[in-house]
């Protein structure tokens, strides 16, 4: 299944034909780390925008097959995970496009058009005479956003807010299947818990994670840091632990083995040979990893480095 990258800093472009707006822009817009690149040429902008969206990043690092709970595995391609991570050019792609709506020869939405053939960012539009019934028919289909440029007290609050909105959507977005799943079964697929994503945030930032890559639906992530680390995060609900309970209970003898199990404080996976799989029931005992994480008492968490 094809996994979704997110590498930071990247591009952010600005674009407007008047310099005179980009004067007034650049100091309103919060870096936070990303490279702000300010166009009057819409042209010269595209042209950045192609240069700057060559990444060749693999559809899949990984394979996943599920036949039954004993030998559902996951494998990892750390080799291909390795050469992206090892390529500076991630830090070239552009996440978000803020662009005029009115400019000589091209349109706001018609560069957007353009730009959409060669990179996914987001697209932010400015208007100053667009109708606003316009924008938001524009919305979720050519723009991601807009905002009128009415350069009140609080505008360089709400654009650097859309801006920032905007960039996590590049970061976190999901398939479209994956939404409807999460709106299918939102207990089930629970990548879109909010607070599991807070977690997932908070330990992304702890440990310097650079590299984040989906590998479950249900919930389990690759992720690689700056010093080229592999963990993994896993998730699983508290169904999911009982049927693994139960999986096990009646294979084993270890009465105190059976007690960590039923504690809820370990998971069971077998990180072996760049694979994720259940371990068989003899040899469970060394793959338990601790609980890091309970989230409403049926979130289980676990971050578990794999090299």
């Amino acid at each position: 299944m094809k996994m979704i990258p997110f590498s930071w800093p990247t591009n952010i472009i600005i674009i407007d034909d008047d310099a005179g707006i980009l004067e007034i822009l650049e100091p309103m817009i919060e870096q936070n780390h990303n490279r702000l690149h300010f166009f009057t040429s819409p042209q010269k902008a595209l042209k950045f925008i192609v240069d700057h969206s060559q990444l060749d990043i693999p559809d899949s690092i990984a394979e996943y097959q599920e036949y039954d709970f004993s030998i559902r595995e996951l494998k990892i391609d750390l080799k291909k995970s390795f050469k992206l991570a090892e390529n500076k050019d991630k830090y070239n792609l552009i996440s978000a496009i803020i662009c005029d709506y009115d400019m000589p020869y091209i349109s706001g939405v018609d560069l957007f058009k353009q730009a959409s053939e060669f990179c996914n960012a987001r697209k932010i539009l400015l208007t100053g005479r667009l109708d606003p019934r316009e924008a938001i028919d524009l919305k979720g289909n050519l723009i991601d956003d807009y905002l009128e440029k009415d350069y009140k007290e609080n505008f360089a609050l709400k654009l650097n807010q859309k801006l920032k909105d905007q960039i996590k959507h590049y970061f976190t977005g999901l398939f479209p299947s994956l939404n409807s799943l999460i709106k299918y079964d939102p207990d089930f697929y629970f990548v879109g818990n909010p607070l599991i994503k807070e977690y997932f945030y908070q330990v992304c930032k702890e440990n310097n994670v650079t590299e984040c890559y989906l590998i479950d639906y249900t919930g389990i992530y690759y992720l690689i840091n700056d010093k080229k680390e592999n963990f993994i995060f896993f998730v699983q609900n508290n169904d999911q632990l009982e049927v693994m309970i139960d999986e096990y209970k009646d294979r084993i003898s270890d009465t105190k083995l059976i007690k960590k199990l039923h504690s809820k404080a370990y998971q069971v996976v077998k990180l072996e040979n760049e694979k994720i799989i259940y371990p068989n029931y003899n040899e469970l005992e060394k793959h338990l990893y601790s609980v890091s994480k309970v989230i409403g008492e049926q979130y289980y968490i676990s971050f578990i480095k794999i090299n």
